[in-house]
């Protein structure tokens, strides 16, 4: 690829609970290799555990197809009480990257959110990255260019365990106007559903007792 930006992918929302198996299959299958090429091992979860999700009804299935094929898909929870959604994973495509597919999907999903917070997971830049080019510093600033945000000093602790130990891990926060930050009780109350709910874990392990260990009552998002 060249690196300039092709014409506007067609982006959706795909129903698996409703579409035809063939089509919904042959999407699934392009979303699981985008997602094994895109996705470390150490956060992934296993082939089943991905159709489930797509299936749930607490998820919504985002891909912006190019030339009749997947480029790109996110996958977003969304709470029972509807007061925060989690963009669980979200990738393009290896053979399609730095073209804006990302870029205008993720637009799509903040858009669907309309004021809802959306947290995303993603990988904490490492402290002797000053200059700011290591991958993970990349990749943050491509949400910023997005119009999402950090919750600034707090470490999250990603709950799977797959392949290996997750990375350190921060969480963004988009679609959350006016949002400057937040009370250690609601961030508790948002990440303890995401342990139990998306990830099986209970609000009383260890790893999420250690998150809020001795931590302000508000959090800055900046």
């Amino acid at each position: 690829m060249d690196g300039r930006k092709m014409n506007s992918p067609a982006i959706r929302e795909c129903d698996f609970k409703t579409s035809l198996p063939p089509a919904a299959e042959g999407i699934f299958q392009a979303i699981w290799n985008i997602y094994v090429a895109s996705i470390p091992a150490s956060e992934r979860k296993d082939c089943d555990a991905l159709a489930r999700m797509a299936h749930s009804d607490r998820y919504r299935v985002h891909v912006a197809e190019h030339a009749g094929q997947v480029a790109a898909f996110g996958m977003v929870y969304h709470s029972e009480h509807g007061d925060f959604a989690l963009l669980e994973y979200f990738a393009t495509s290896p053979l399609l990257r730095n073209q804006g597919i990302g870029g205008r999907l993720l637009d799509h999903i903040l858009a669907a959110q309309g004021d809802t917070p959306m947290l995303l997971e993603v990988e904490a830049p490492p402290p002797a990255d000053h200059s700011g080019d290591s991958m993970e510093n990349r990749r943050i600033g491509f949400y910023r260019r997005h119009g999402v945000r950090m919750i600034e000093d707090f470490s999250y602790v990603l709950p799977l365990k797959t392949v290996g130990t997750p990375p350190p891990m921060v969480i963004l926060v988009g679609a959350a106007n006016g949002l400057t930050c937040i009370p250690v009780e609601m961030l508790r109350r948002w990440l303890g559903d995401i342990y139990e709910s998306v990830y099986g874990v209970a609000r009383t392990s260890p790893d999420f007792q250690a998150m809020f260990r001795n931590e302000p009552k508000t959090f800055t998002i900046r």
